[in-house]
């Protein structure tokens, strides 16, 4: 098996810390090696500014209403994905050191929502382990893409970046254990991991653990950030996100978790939001960070339901149900994972297809303006996992719009261009045209076209794109 070798422009190597072994409830980053005495300092990793803004970003789930694969996009007071669907709850670590090593944004992103998004086309029994990501293998792989040692915090998008360029091995085949250096006359750490394995050296390598693209929220307002990742928990998916470490986070056993807003006299605390968050000297919210995912939500309890990598022992069976105040106080970035082929259409992703479909979507967010977004979006598939680069857009007029993707691997997914001034799109013939580059380095380009309709319902004039016209990451098209 080939892979992309990757390194993500924000992810780093982080030292070991001590800490209370009051704290045992986070993703801690622990540097190397296993720690010989209690840690104080957490792992999770949330993008910077500068980073976000090459991340391709989510529309609310009614953008794609129109597709088989979102059967559920109107407004629910509730939804909750069965656990029979997820993965079993794992622990990352042991019971006296829930956090160590440093591998929570791998459980969420990697574990949680990416065995999930893979399973969404393979529909495999996700509650046996060979149908579920290695957090081992990936976790280890990422970290030597980016020289660091076991214990050391990754990204999720380094997870996510893995699985578009990659089918990961199965946590049957390469066991997570949670200490990093090897007993004596053991081989059960994750610094024994082999990183060089593929089909031909162990067949039970071989999955189909992959999936076809990944895109990210945006950081705030919360609330808006809360409205639409709800819109894709209706529609059956997973999401990952990354969080501050409210003080209780560890103790919760039952309810719905509301942070406490006092530090009290708990030394290794401070405020953040107007919450009490475990203190860290380390990250820039100068709080302890950590990776979730979250699998539902309900509007009577005004609660998420969330996904924890501490083993069924913690919580309501390894879940939280996490106040909506919460969340918004607690939250720094957060991602979704989308299928490698749609489960309705087996064999789409056989050949490649720059334009599989496209279509018009009004943003309902901007009711009652007078200038409403309208998106055009852009349904790809294709047959090899490309980092893509730019993707052009010609429309019927002739007009070019070429769309930086980030250098961001794409396999199979949506991408969008966004017109600001009150109008559609004109209808017509569009050619579409994605540039990027192999596993094996060559330059590729994929091209295609596909009929653009009006959006349907809208009574918005049309008109060839003008100025002002953004791509999927929300920056200015050339």
């Amino acid at each position: 098996m080939q892979q992309i070798r990757f390194r993500h422009r924000g992810a780093r190597a982080l030292s070991a810390f001590t800490l209370s072994a009051l704290l045992l409830a986070a993703c801690s980053d622990g540097g190397g090696g296993n720690p010989s005495e209690p840690f104080d300092d957490f792992g999770g990793v949330a993008p910077t500014d500068a980073e976000l803004a090459t991340y391709p970003k989510v529309l609310p789930a009614a953008a794609f209403a129109n597709e088989p694969a979102v059967t559920e996009v109107a407004a629910a007071s509730s939804h909750v994905i069965p656990e029979s669907a997820l993965p079993p709850v794992q622990a990352q670590g042991t019971a006296s050191m829930q956090g160590y090593p440093g591998s929570c944004e791998v459980w969420s992103a990697g574990y949680a929502m990416g065995s999930y998004a893979a399973n969404l086309s393979n529909r495999q029994d996700i509650k046996n382990l060979s149908n579920t990501v290695s957090t081992a293998y990936v976790y280890m792989t990422v970290l030597a893409e980016d020289q660091a040692t076991c214990g050391s915090s990754t990204s999720p998008v380094n997870t996510l970046e893995f699985l578009a360029a990659n089918d990961a091995p199965s946590l049957a085949a390469i066991p997570y254990y949670p200490v990093c250096e090897c007993p004596s006359g053991s081989d059960q750490c994750l610094d024994a991991v082999e990183l060089d394995q593929d089909c031909a050296s162990n067949p039970a390598f071989c999955t189909a653990l992959t999936i076809g693209s990944w895109s990210a929220f945006a950081k705030e307002p919360h609330a808006d950030v809360l409205d639409v990742i709800k819109t894709w928990l209706a529609a059956r998916h997973v999401v990952q996100m990354t969080i501050v470490v409210p003080i209780a986070f560890g103790q919760y056993t039952s309810g719905v978790f509301a942070a406490p807003t006092s530090c009290g006299s708990d030394t290794k605390c401070t405020i953040f939001n107007g919450i009490a968050c475990i203190a860290s000297s380390t990250t820039n919210t100068g709080c302890a960070q950590h990776g979730v995912a979250i699998v539902g939500y309900d509007d009577a309890k005004g609660a998420l339901k969330i996904q924890n990598s501490f083993g069924p022992d913690w919580g309501e069976r390894g879940y939280m149900w996490m106040s909506y105040a919460t969340f918004e106080a607690i939250y720094l970035g957060g991602t979704i994972a989308f299928a490698p082929e749609t489960p309705f259409q087996p064999g789409l992703g056989d050949a490649a297809s720059a334009a599989d479909a496209a279509w018009q979507w009004v943003d309902t967010r901007d009711a009652g303006s007078t200038t409403p977004r309208v998106h055009l979006v852009f349904a790809s598939t294709l047959d090899e996992p490309l980092r893509l680069h730019d993707i052009t857009i010609t429309a019927p007029d002739g007009t070019r719009l070429v769309h930086d993707y980030g250098g961001h691997v794409f396999r199979r997914g949506h991408h969008y261009l966004t017109r600001h001034d009150g109008r559609q799109f004109e209808p017509g013939t569009y050619a579409v045209q994605l540039e990027g580059t192999t596993r094996a380095g060559a330059a590729r380009v994929v091209s295609g076209t596909v009929e653009v309709a009006l959006a349907p319902g809208s009574t918005l004039p049309a008109a060839p794109p003008g100025e002002g016209v953004t791509g999927s990451n929300g920056a200015p098209v050339r």
